[in-house]
């Protein structure tokens, strides 16, 4: 279950939107965010 559910989360993952909302977030080396992987994949809770 695990492993179909990451499978669909790379379907979605948007390369553009994970640079930009990566810049939100301190990933350089040393950092909080350092190592983090962004999909670019956005929520809607509406």
């Amino acid at each position: 279950m695990l492993n179909q559910l990451k499978r669909d989360l790379l379907k979605l993952k948007n390369p553009e939107k994970a640079k930009i909302l990566s810049g939100f977030f301190k990933t350089g080396k040393g950092q909080y965010g350092y190592g983090d992987i962004f999909l670019g994949i956005t929520n809607n809770f509406n």
